[in-house]
């Protein structure tokens, strides 16, 4: 039981992590795209 909360735990912060970082994907995209106009 101990092992798969914190089995959850890692995977939950990969989520986050992910989402977190195709945000910052996207910014940049729209970055590039504003400085080029």
């Amino acid at each position: 039981m101990k092992l798969r909360s914190v089995l959850f735990k890692l995977d939950f912060s990969k989520t986050i992590f992910g989402f977190f970082f195709i945000f910052i994907l996207i910014l940049i995209l729209i970055w590039k795209i504003r400085k080029r106009m």
